[in-house]
């Protein structure tokens, strides 16, 4: 686990969600689960919520806003940012965009699993970059769900063409674990 993340995490941190994460959480039955971690509050811009597209879904995550989980953010551009932004817009889409700009604007952990979205945002500053393996190991850590049952729902996105990154969740979460990289 990134040091970095870890040590923020001790405050209240600020996680900015981009549309791929929130479908993969999703996918895996593991949405309200997030709103149970301690030290983080998820947010987004409200064109990332509209780029969701099947109703069950948004409507999920509308719910999840509507109860304060979810928090929305600022869309606005700040001045600093402004001259970066149409590049940005050319090369990830107008709400990836409006991610980096958000996170980098708060000073927050950037939420997505686009590695080269990931990589501009720490060429810019962002200092912590989490994808949906590391809340996946993080609901793992804080006990909101079993080692087990995390490795399952990371096969489980196999399904939705998502590659992982890891075997097994033991090497983000440090949990114990009874796995070949484990023993």
């Amino acid at each position: 686990m990134n040091d970095g993340v870890q040590s923020r995490l001790a405050r209240r941190q600020i996680i900015v969600l981009d549309a791929s994460i929130m479908i993969n959480i999703l996918q895996v039955n593991s949405w309200q689960a997030l709103f149970r971690l301690d030290g983080i509050q998820l947010t987004s811009p409200k064109v990332v919520i509209e780029q969701i597209a099947k109703d069950r879904r948004r409507a999920t995550i509308r719910k999840s806003i509507t109860s304060g989980e979810l928090q929305l953010v600022d869309e606005s551009i700040p001045m600093h940012l402004l001259p970066l932004f149409p590049n940005w817009v050319r090369r990830f889409g107008a709400q990836d965009a409006t991610v980096l700009v958000n996170a980098l604007a708060l000073h927050a952990v950037l939420g997505a699993d686009d590695q080269s979205l990931c990589n501009e945002a720490k060429r810019h500053g962002v200092t912590s970059v989490v994808g949906t393996e590391w809340l996946l190991a993080e609901l793992v850590r804080q006990a909101q769900i079993s080692i087990g049952q995390g490795n399952r729902k990371l096969g489980l996105l196999k399904g939705y063409r998502y590659v992982p990154q890891v075997r097994c969740l033991c090497l983000l979460c440090g949990v114990p674990c009874t796995c070949a990289h484990a023993l």
